[in-house]
């Protein structure tokens, strides 16, 4: 059964990631990950209470807490209809994980993804980090997240 209210909070949510990582992208300086700024404007934005509309981490926090409630609803049910739900969820975002995997495989493969341009307009520290393939930007992250303490702890993640 799904709640109403719990639902529009997910979606609200869900806009707050994406604002984020256009943000992150687009406009660094309002999430705070530009040293230089381009605009003058997008610091003092990120540092207004519209900077919420880019908190994106606090949002996959809000994920995270819906998702056990959610399982927690279901589990509570019975082992039966706990584990129906923990395959089928498993196997959806393990179908997800392979799918977006390879069409990113493909555009970097097929040399589709160009983003000097965009790291020159938007100063964005982010974009300016990837590689040039596909499989050097996954090797970088695994090792950056899971072996290295150069990042800072990462809620998100763990």
């Amino acid at each position: 059964k799904r709640i109403n209210s719990l639902e529009g909070l997910r979606g609200i949510a869900s806009l707050l990631v994406l604002f984020n990582h256009l943000g992150v992208m687009f406009y660094p300086a309002i999430i705070g990950g530009a040293e230089q700024h381009c605009e003058v404007i997008e610091y003092y934005l990120g540092q207004t209470p519209l900077g919420f509309l880019f908190a994106g981490h606090s949002a996959v926090m809000i994920f995270f807490v819906l998702t056990g409630f959610g399982s927690f609803m279901v589990c509570d049910k019975g082992r039966e209809q706990c584990v129906k739900y923990a395959s089928l969820r498993l196997f959806k975002l393990v179908v997800l994980l392979i799918l977006s995997t390879m069409v990113i495989w493909a555009l970097f493969q097929f040399g589709l993804v160009y983003y000097h341009d965009i790291v020159r307009y938007t100063c964005s520290p982010w974009i300016e980090g990837w590689g040039s393939t596909f499989a050097h930007n996954i090797l970088k992250e695994l090792l950056r997240n899971w072996f290295t303490v150069a990042t800072a702890y990462n809620p998100v993640l763990w």
